[in-house]
């Protein structure tokens, strides 16, 4: 072990003086045996803080386009570096297709660079350091380089073929995501972690775990395949249908999010778990869940709007699709868990979960039953089209009251669910968590007074709001309130109303010019308006208001 890590570790230049040997001694042994392990630990699991701490910052160069930095490794006597692109600081904030400075359309990501009269040794390639690079088409990574880092080469849209070599040991989570067109992959076969054998092709498979970790649009999988890893299709157009082979169990969180090409797909009899937005945003049109299925996570098939049919096995023990609804039902807690265009949610279902029925974007109308006693308030999220919410008369919970079209809590007057067509009633006094989050609204929204209180994430990215009047009642206005509301120009905040502005609660709305403080609210959160590139102005009335030092806005105040 010692004399491994003396090469790897670069020792400190320290002064003794003659009458010190016992204090030297010390100093030796805590270097050797305590120091310069922890260095080494702390590089192998790819975290450089200690290094970094002991030996101050990194060193950055280009070379050919590339920018390479040290990272606390030292290898054949030699320093090592990650590979990132090369983004000139007048360019890195508008062109992401300028990140990449090479004539060639390939890149080569070289095992050894020369620099300033030392030699580097280059080991990885950093998380997201290509990402967006619009110039690659062809990657060829050399011989040596040992690890590809998350999301290294994301939305490379032009990107075809990669190269991994044998020294490759670790492949961060979804290296190639948004690769729309990448084709051909090939991996040395003398890599002793990653191949595609077994009959795969364009295809990186983790060899110990049988697991697919990298797909791509021609990728056939082969048929010794355990797990197909998280996000490994995320984003291609595929060729043909991918057939996933029996002794498949499972398909992880984004598995085929966003993905085109899947008409047709059957889930194999061997399948027993499906985890988060497996299919989100994919072109899937019907699906048949089969017997052995155990686990299906949230959001499975949100987005997926040209899905029609959803069936479940009827030997399925843990899941059904009662009364044709065309949903995933947990059977025994009458959970409806994923939902389609074509769904309809039968009386008995008592719960309905995150993400349900969300982003299908084809949804109307719903009706809840008398039966349902709880609902996700993201349930319906991004449901842009739904316009007609009906409560049944006879449900102990919720009520619809006044045809308002929106879901309301009977005992506590909140309003849990609404849409662009909720009309809200002036019974309500609290607007829920997440209500109205990712609905298209009016561009004028006027809150009924008798609200105190707003939740968090009430109006999260709503699209088509461009005015909102808060009312004299409100008292509480949640974090992340109006977060990612694109379109938001004006906001009137009556005198004497909310107390404190949240963390989060404007983040994001680009287009908020100017806002107002009005007397009574006392604190302004550093990050309530964090995002909101073109706020010029704030006005506030108390010169006792706390507001970030650091908000880049004229200020004025009004007695």
């Amino acid at each position: 072990m010692g004399p491994r890590i003396s090469k790897q570790c670069k020792y400190a230049h320290t002064c003794y003086s003659s009458n010190s040997f016992l204090i030297m001694k010390l100093r030796l042994i805590l270097l050797n045996y305590i120091l310069l392990p922890l260095c080494c630990m702390a590089q192998d699991a790819g975290h450089n803080d200690l290094w970094l701490s002991m030996y101050g910052e990194p060193i950055s160069f280009v070379v050919d386009g590339i920018r390479f930095t040290t990272n606390g490794g030292r290898e054949n006597n030699c320093m090592t570096v990650s590979a990132s692109a090369y983004i000139p600081e007048a360019d890195s904030c508008n062109n992401l297709d300028i990140a990449f400075y090479v004539a060639s359309d390939t890149l080569l990501v070289p095992h050894t660079v020369d620099f300033d009269g030392r030699t580097y040794v280059v080991t990885a390639i950093s998380s997201h350091g290509f990402e967006g690079c619009g110039y690659i088409r062809h990657l060829i990574i050399s011989n040596g380089v040992r690890r590809i880092g998350r999301m290294a080469f994301g939305g490379c849209m032009a990107l075809e073929s990669v190269s991994i070599p044998a020294s490759v040991s670790l492949i961060d989570r979804n290296p190639f995501a948004g690769c729309v067109v990448l084709k051909h992959i090939t991996v040395d076969r003398q890599n002793e972690w990653y191949g595609s054998e077994s009959g795969g092709e364009n295809i990186v498979v983790e060899k110990k775990s049988n697991c697919v970790v990298v797909g791509s649009a021609q990728s056939i999988i082969p048929s010794n395949i355990v797990t197909i890893g998280m996000q490994a299709f995320s984003g291609y157009c595929l060729q043909s249908v991918p057939k996933l082979p029996e002794g498949l169990v499972s398909i992880e969180g984004g598995c085929f999010e966003n993905c085109q090409g899947l008409n047709g797909l059957q889930l194999p009899e061997s399948l027993r778990t499906i985890e988060n937005q497996a299919f989100a945003g994919s072109d899937i049109e019907s699906v048949h869940i089969p017997a052995g299925v155990k686990q299906i996570g949230e959001g499975v098939f949100m987005r997926c709007n040209r899905l029609h049919a959803i069936t479940v096995d009827s030997h399925n023990d843990i899941y059904d699709s009662r009364q044709e609804c065309n949903a995933v039902v947990e059977t025994l807690s009458s959970r409806l868990v994923s939902a389609c265009l074509s769904s309809t949610i039968p009386d008995g279902i008592r719960e309905i979960s995150d993400y349900a029925f969300g982003g299908l974007s084809g949804v109307t109308q719903i009706v809840l039953p008398k039966s349902v006693s709880s609902i996700s308030p993201l349930a319906f999220a991004g449901c842009h089209s739904l316009s007609r919410i009906t409560v049944d008369k006879h449900n102990v919970r919720y009520d619809s009251r006044d045809n308002c079209n929106a879901v309301i809590e009977t005992s506590t007057q909140q309003l849990v669910i609404g849409c662009g067509a909720t009309n809200i009633p002036s019974s309500i006094r609290s607007i829920g968590p997440s209500a109205f989050a990712m609905t298209s609204l009016p561009a004028t929204l006027i809150l009924p007074a008798g609200i105190t209180e707003i939740g968090d994430f009430a109006f999260e990215q709503c699209s088509g709001l461009c005015n909102i009047l808060l009312p004299s009642t409100l008292k509480t206005l949640g974090q992340g309130a109006f977060a990612g509301c694109k379109e938001l120009r004006s906001v009137y905040i009556p005198s004497n109303s909310i107390r404190v502005i949240s963390r989060w609660t404007f983040m994001d709305c680009i287009n908020l010019e100017q806002i107002h403080i009005p007397s009574g609210c006392e604190n302004v959160d550093a990050s309530a308006f964090s995002g909101c590139t073109k706020l010029k102005r704030l006005t506030y009335e108390s010169p006792d208001t706390h507001v970030p030092d650091d908000l880049n806005t004229e200020r004025t105040t009004i007695f």
